[in-house]
């Protein structure tokens, strides 16, 4: 990563934390989480231990081994909230130095560790971290099972270090070493350790400049050939990344842009040497043009090309508190962005402690009461400055990516239950009764709301995940009615289910008095079937009704409904939803 772009690569892993953050400066090296994670095997390996990883080694470890297929996900414009939106556009989140906040494999008997709940609006985790020792780090099998019940591609990184933080040329020159056939044994090992574990592929950040090796344009050649080495070797489905770091000279200098200086490392004539592309944070507009132009000239898609977003609050590249407007400058004039977009340290509302006359976006991973925080954020970061991807936000304030990038949904076939469960809790309950005690395994995590949260009409509609309230596991999804309201409704899941007669049971709590709430299902043919729900005092209820759909139809979105009048403020707990053929109830 460039100066200043990374504030750790897992120095505090190490307790190096006052020296990491007096050499690298400007960066503010966040405080360790509650819990130490693992910093090392099966997580974390040098490049010995890769060239000695074997499945069977004692550096493998079978409990690491995702269980969970990629979900297969769609996009259907009739069920997005801007059915304008063109879904070409990707996006890429980088929790920088994931591997020092989320190496867990068990359940965590911590309620306040990081964790993520937008994977409708995300199409790839990028495991991002890695130091000058560790240059290989790979995901833990808890948050790949989370993504991949989402359809989300999880990628490891290989890792090189600039020479200040400590790189040595001596390590890509090892990693560059062919066999007495001229093939790479590294290549190899990274599609081996991939394939065991269940992950999807590799980013490639090579930030060791070369130049004082005795010929760094054949090193910088070299890597060229392994990428397209690599390339060949990874099974269909597998992506493989290149970070915009070196040149082909082999000396490291970002460009910002995809280039005739970098693009060998996309494409190489013929050889592909890359899947895509992450480009560095400093691009001003013109440089947006560049990039769209050389991939075209490559024979490349745009959306090959992943531009980087520095979201970390004191840097001032694509900080979304100090310029705002960013994601304006990457309209494709449809409303959509023209290329693909990495958004790079989106974990800054967990590890971003404060400063440059910038407070704190929350104090969660210090005080757990912080978590409402926390999850705005989150919200703000896909939904735009209010949170709610529902609305367009005024010019010159943040959108969200929301609004650029439509939502994508796993929901296709039934039986469909989530309890809204976010994977952590300070306490977990069983059919409503809770036992008292801090967890964490996103492993646990259900499918959540594909919007987070979107309010169609009264704007003092709030929705929230609650932790003081669970009916399964953690938490419940809370809806609050302001009294007097206009309508409102909170589409909450994109489906795209055949439905015909299935059973629709939802568990639920609202206050009493409170006559004008729904369940609510939009079928492909454009009907929309209310389920009216009764108050219940605030106890949990059991709501079976049968889905309407015509035969072979289709329930394209699940949502709530509150009606206009002079009712009560009124507070609603969604504990548990379930659709499902008769036949199987």
């Amino acid at each position: 990563m460039s100066d200043g772009a990374s504030c750790m690569y897992g120095f505090f892993r190490f307790g190096l934390w006052l020296l990491a953050a007096v050499a690298l400066g400007a960066c503010r090296t966040p405080e360790p989480p509650p819990e130490t994670p693992v910093s090392r095997a099966p997580f974390l390996l040098t490049l010995d231990e890769v060239a000695r990883w074997t499945p069977d080694s004692a550096l493998a470890e079978p409990r690491n081994v995702s269980s969970v297929p990629l979900a297969e996900r769609f996009v259907d414009a009739r069920s997005q909230l801007d059915p304008r939106l063109p879904a070409k556009a990707r996006v890429l989140v980088a929790p920088d130095g994931i591997d020092g906040l989320a190496n867990h494999l068990d359940e965590q008997a911590t309620f306040n560790l990081y964790t993520f709940t937008h994977w409708s609006s995300i199409d790839v985790l990028n495991w991002f971290g890695g130091t000058a020792d560790l240059n290989v780090s790979i995901p833990a099998r808890p948050w790949v099972e989370a993504a991949h019940r989402n359809g989300v591609k999880v990628l490891g990184t290989v890792f090189f270090a600039p020479k200040a933080w400590g790189g040595d040329i001596a390590k890509p020159a090892e990693f560059l070493r062919r066999d007495e056939h001229g093939a790479f044994p590294y290549a190899r090992k990274l599609v081996e350790i991939a394939e065991y574990y269940r992950f999807d592929g590799w980013l490639v950040n090579q930030e060791t400049d070369l130049g004082g090796a005795d010929s760094p344009l054949a090193l910088g050649e070299a890597f060229l050939a392994f990428m397209a080495y690599l390339v060949e070797q990874r099974p269909e489905g597998m992506e493989i990344h290149w970070y915009d770091s070196m040149l082909p000279n082999g000396r490291v200098k970002w460009q910002n842009e995809l280039n005739d200086k970098n693009g060998r490392f996309l494409q190489d004539g013929p050889l592909r040497t890359a899947d895509a592309m992450f480009l560095n944070y400093w691009w001003p507009d013109d440089m947006l043009e560049t990039s769209l132009a050389t991939a075209t000239s490559l024979g490349r898609s745009p959306f090959d090309v992943y531009l980087g977003a520095d979201l970390w609050p004191g840097r001032v590249a694509q900080s979304i508190r100090r310029v705002p407007d960013w994601l304006d400058a990457l309209g494709d004039g449809n409303g959509g962005p023209a290329m693909s977009i990495a958004l790079f340290a989106n974990n800054y509302n967990f590890t971003y402690r404060g400063g440059d006359g910038q407070p704190a976006v929350s104090t969660f991973a210090d005080d757990a009461e912080d978590v409402y925080a926390f999850y705005r954020s989150g919200d703000r970061l896909f939904g735009g400055e209010d949170g709610n991807p529902a609305i367009r936000d005024p010019a010159g304030s943040w959108p969200g990516t929301g609004s650029r990038i439509p939502a994508r949904s796993v929901l296709t076939a039934l039986p469909f239950t989530t309890s809204f469960s976010t994977g952590h809790g300070k306490m977990k309950a069983r059919e409503g009764v809770a036992t008292p005690g801090e967890w964490h395994d996103i492993s646990a995590q259900d499918i959540l709301p594909s919007w987070q949260f979107a309010v169609i009409g009264a704007p003092d509609t709030q929705v929230t995940f609650d932790f003081d309230r669970a009916y399964e596991k953690g938490n419940a999804l809370r809806i609050d009615a302001a009294p007097r309201s206009g309508a409102a409704s909170v589409p909450l899941f994109k489906t795209s289910m055949e439905a015909d007669a299935a059973e629709v049971e939802l568990v639920y709590a609202l206050s009493p008095d409170y006559h004008g709430a729904y369940l609510w299902l939009e079928t492909d043919a454009g009907g929309l079937q209310e389920i009216p729900l009764e108050p219940t005092d605030g106890a949990w209820v059991r709501k079976v009704d049968v889905a309407e759909t015509a035969a072979g139809g289709k329930i394209i979105r699940i949502g709530i409904g509150l009606e206009r009048g002079e009712l009560p403020a009124a507070t609603l707990h969604l504990g548990e939803l379930s659709i499902r053929r008769s036949d199987a109830a």
